[in-house]
């Protein structure tokens, strides 16, 4: 992955970690991208 991919899933992420908390962390698409950026990180 180039470091522009990294930094563009780093800002969706985080975008939608924003989103959540606005609506109280009910969004089964956060999670989805928090696991996935977490599975992401570990293989670093």
């Amino acid at each position: 992955m180039k470091k522009s991919e990294i930094g563009k899933i780093k800002n969706i992420s985080e975008s939608l970690e924003n989103y959540e908390n606005k609506c109280h962390g009910k969004l089964i698409s956060t999670n989805f991208v928090k696991s996935y950026w977490g599975k992401y990180k570990n293989r670093q």
